[in-house]
């Protein structure tokens, strides 16, 4: 009967997961301060955090975030000027771009939520709440719906719905570009 010698042999690959599993999980480039729990996948993504519970996955998505926790950030340059804003969902290239301290906000499409900083508010299309700066509670869905608003308590569904409003509150359109 022949014996074999039994090797235990770790490949880098796993060295580098177990290494990094420490100091949150980094992929394809270098993680600033990731704290526990947080991931990050693409150049850039999650470079200043500090903040828990984040993932970044895309070219610097949520590469400005320092102490905002519970972001999700997926797409190129999306969530990447957040830096206190917590439980936030980006999706799409430059989706919440200039939100800094906006929180809650769900954001789904290119450019949706663009400028905003305000608080609960839903973007689902193409530059949906785009200019929305400061406005909270907002749902919009459809490509450009309320593409100009920046005022409260809004809801618009379909292309350009509510595109034109700025300053009207508690305010429902549905329908191509209704109201």
């Amino acid at each position: 009967m022949k014996k074999t010698a039994t090797r235990f042999f770790f490949p880098l690959a796993l060295v580098l997961v177990i290494a990094l599993s420490s100091a949150g999980t980094a992929a394809a480039q270098t993680c600033g301060f990731c704290s526990g729990e947080t991931t990050a996948s693409g150049t850039g993504a999650l470079a200043a955090d500090t903040g828990d519970h984040n993932s970044g996955f895309g070219f610097s998505a949520l590469g400005s975030n320092t102490s905002g926790a519970a972001n999700t950030a997926v797409g190129s340059d999306a969530l990447i000027l957040n830096t206190t804003g917590a439980s936030n969902t980006a999706t799409g290239y430059g989706a919440m771009y200039n939100n800094d301290t906006g929180s809650r906000n769900t954001a789904v499409g290119v450019g949706a939520l663009d400028l905003n900083n305000g608080d609960d508010n839903t973007a689902v299309g193409d530059n949906a709440l785009n200019n929305n700066s400061t406005a909270s509670r907002n749902t919009a869905v459809g490509v450009g719906a309320l593409d100009l608003n920046n005022a409260n308590y809004n809801s618009a569904f379909g292309y350009n719905a509510l595109f034109n409003n700025q300053t009207g509150t508690q305010n429902t359109a549905s329908g191509y570009a209704a109201l």
